[in-house]
C-alpha cells in the first residue's frame, strides 16, 4: 500500500518550517510501522537528531493518522 507522509510540526520551534513541503514522502510499504521506519530512513540525514517532529502519515485509502518520530 502506497503511505504519503507529510511533517506537519516540529519541537524544538527553531526548525525552518520552509522545508516541510519539500520533506513530504510517499512509500510503498506492507504496513504502517514499515512506512514510518522507511521514512525516518531516508529521512535521517535531512532531519535535525534533537528534533521531535509530528508527522501526518496518510493511507491509500484516505485514512491519516498524526504521528511523533
Amino acid at each position: 500500500m502506497d503511505y504519503t507522509i507529510e511533517v506537519v510540526s516540529a519541537m524544538p520551534p527553531g526548525v525552518n518550517h520552509g522545508h516541510f513541503p519539500s520533506w513530504k514522502r510517499i512509500i510503498k510499504a506492507k504496513n504502517v510501522y514499515d512506512a514510518l521506519s522507511q521514512y525516518k530512513q531516508q529521512m535521517a540525514y535531512k532531519l535535525p537528531s534533537n528534533t521531535h517532529f509530528t508527522v501526518k502519515i496518510t493511507d491509500a485509502n484516505g485514512l491519516s493518522e498524526e504521528v511523533v518520530l
